[in-house]
Order: structure tokens, then sequence, then C-alpha cells
């Protein structure tokens, strides 16, 4: 399991990468506050991890995968 790393953004929380499956973990924040839902991207690289959590106000998360 990857660990996630807090971010500074409006809408995601924390950003993770897990190695050994190649899954792209984002945990938003929830409405109203606190800790929303994490997703996980599956056959995301490293490279976009990196790209997200450089800037992850950058866009949307989509956009990483297109």
């Amino acid at each position: 399991m990857a660990t996630l790393t807090p971010v500074q953004s409006s809408q995601i929380a924390a950003i993770g990468f897990d190695d050994a499956t190649g899954e792209l973990l984002i945990q938003f924040h929830r409405k109203g506050g606190g800790v929303g839902k994490t997703y996980s991207y599956k056959g995301a690289s490293a490279r976009a991890h990196f790209d997200k959590l450089s800037n992850p106000e950058n866009g949307s998360v989509g956009s990483y995968f297109i």
C-alpha cells in the first residue's frame, strides 16, 4: 500500500503512488471540510504522480491520464 503525501490544494488532500501495482492514489477533500474519498487510478506512471505532487492545482486530475 502506498503512503499518501498531503498536498496544498483546494480539491486534493493527499497523493500516493504504489510502485508494486502502478496505481496512483488521490484522496480528495470532502465538501464542508475533512477528508473525502480516495480514488485509485491503475496503469498510472510514476511521472504522473510526480507531476501531480509538483503542482496539484494545475488542471484536473483527469488531464494526467489523457
